[in-house]
């Protein structure tokens, strides 16, 4: 080879003349080092015929970091030009210091409605958010073009913009290349000038993504079985209010996790599995708009761990909401007649099997003629894509004084997914049990 004749050639050199200035000596170094250079490059690169061959895994990770900054550079010069359309309304809105974190402001409501409108009449897909209702997506058809292009293997991106109650925006930039799928995020924020700039900026691989036959689109960056949503829900039509403020006042306080209230059936004639014992801290917070801490009650460690709750608080928090006996509810919820309590477990690790989020959303409301109403609920989870995990329907009967009654609870239907656990916490309850769930 080429490069071991250029070894043996200055090999002999340096033999032949033995009496050499220290100059020569050093171009002869020079040579040495030059040719265990080239034998590397050439032994590495060389393949059996002679030719020079590539480092395929070096220049796919050259070739991915390069996309990779192409990416951010371009959706950081696209989120800041589409910030500066709003920078006269930011600078113009009154700043106030966040709830959440001292040091951030933010603006109001009212404000970020406007810079949404600007951007939405540009026709730039955008989050239309609201104090109250869910967002969703403003110019949404370009997301089932996009869907309609990833579903035929076509490269495609998509632009979906929201803008924080700090008046920040985030620039969701999504993509499908050759068969990959890529999201860059960049949040733009705004210096003491009220000039935009980035503060952050990230390239991530897009693991999973799903358009729903509910108009529903997820995408997921994150792992699952992690304590928040691995994946985001980017609606692409506006809720139903109507139905959304029956969802807040009767379903959204109790919910799927760490009770069992909407999770079997039940009638007020017979209430079957349903733990009332699980339900106290969510009607506490409902009655005192407060958290119940377990703290402020005694608590023992035999036969099981739980907290003692007074009798009169436990009853007067849950009773009002079912059409049921003292002596019922006394019976199903191991009234201590002794002690004069309950026992009670708040959540911890031992009595919590992991679920992800699920969400109730009333999809019909029917009037019955016995002045009661039924609610027929999806259960919405995130995390496994999908706006009706199951049904159920909840009968209730409103009051004169503004109360209102849960009379019963049936699932109409079931997904093949795995529900949340049906289990109660106290290992009494648990035993007796049937749900098998």
């Amino acid at each position: 080879m080429k490069s071991n004749r250029i070894k043996i050639f200055a090999f002999k050199s340096y033999k032949r003349n033995t009496k050499i200035s220290r100059i020569n000596l050093n171009i002869i170094l020079l040579l040495l080092v030059t040719a265990a250079i080239l034998i590397g490059l050439t032994s590495c690169g060389t393949d059996s015929s002679g030719k020079i061959s590539t480092d395929a895994t070096s220049l796919k990770i050259e070739a991915e970091t390069d996309e990779e900054t192409k990416n951010i550079e371009k959706a950081k010069k696209r989120s800041v030009e589409i910030a500066s359309l709003y920078k006269d309304i930011y600078a113009k809105a009154e700043k106030t210091a966040s709830e959440n974190n001292n040091n951030q402001t933010v603006i109001s409501q009212n404000d970020v409605d406007k810079i949404e409108k600007v951007l939405i009449e540009q026709g730039y897909p955008v989050m239309n958010s609201d104090s109250k209702y869910p967002a969703y997506l403003e110019n949404s058809d370009c997301v089932y073009k996009f869907w309609e292009s990833v579903s035929e293997s076509k490269n495609v991106e998509q632009e979906i913009i929201t803008i924080f109650q700090t008046g920040e925006l985030f620039y969701c930039h999504l993509q499908y290349y050759n068969g990959e799928k890529f999201q860059t995020g960049v949040v733009v924020s705004w210096d003491n000038e009220n000039e935009p700039m980035v503060s952050s900026a990230n390239y991530t691989e897009v693991l999973d993504w799903y358009l729903s036959d509910n108009n529903d689109f997820y995408y997921q960056i994150y792992p699952l079985n992690r304590h928040w949503d691995a994946y985001t829900l980017v609606r692409l039509k506006p809720v139903d209010r109507k139905l959304f403020d029956l969802t807040n006042k009767y379903l959204s306080h109790i919910g799927y996790l760490n009770n069992n209230m909407f999770l079997c059936d039940w009638t007020s004639q017979n209430y079957g599995d349903l733990s009332f014992n699980d339900l106290l801290e969510f009607f506490y917070k409902i009655n005192n708009k407060d958290y119940f801490y377990a703290q402020n009650y005694e608590s023992v460690k035999e036969p099981y761990y739980c907290s003692y709750i007074p009798a009169s608080l436990f009853e007067e928090t849950i009773m009002p909401y079912f059409d049921i006996s003292l002596k019922t509810f006394r019976e199903r919820s191991l009234y201590d007649s002794e002690k004069d309590i309950y026992p009670w477990q708040e959540i911890y690790c031992d009595n919590v099997i992991y679920y992800p989020s699920v969400e109730p959303e009333v999809y019909k409301y029917q009037e019955n003629s016995d002045g009661t109403f039924t609610l027929t609920v999806n259960a919405r989870c995130n995390d496994y894509k999908t706006d009706r995990l199951f049904t159920h329907q909840v009968v209730i009967r409103p009051l004169k004084d503004g109360g209102y009654k849960y009379l019963s609870n049936k699932i109409t239907y079931k997904s093949d997914l795995e529900l949340p656990s049906n289990c109660p916490r106290l290992p009494q309850q648990r035993q007796n049990n049937t749900s098998g769930q």
